[in-house]
């Protein structure tokens, strides 16, 4: 389930960071849950430290670390 990543925005409200932050853990309690085989198809043993991320509109991906700044 991929396809997130692109509509981030910045919270800036409480109501917008908890918006956050449920929408971003959904994704990974799915990723985890329902989308398991899905999951367990991107994790790519040829790769080292693959993440799984979660996006505020509930959906999860795995890809390589952001790099940090």
């Amino acid at each position: 389930m991929e396809g997130g990543g692109g509509a981030h925005c910045n919270p800036r409200t409480v109501e917008e960071v908890f918006r956050d932050f449920k929408g971003r853990r959904a994704g990974i309690v799915r990723a985890l849950t329902t989308d398991v085989e899905e999951f367990f198809q991107q994790c790519d043993p040829e790769k080292e430290n693959l993440c799984l991320y979660g996006f505020p509109n509930e959906v999860w991906e795995v890809n390589l670390p952001a790099e940090e700044v």
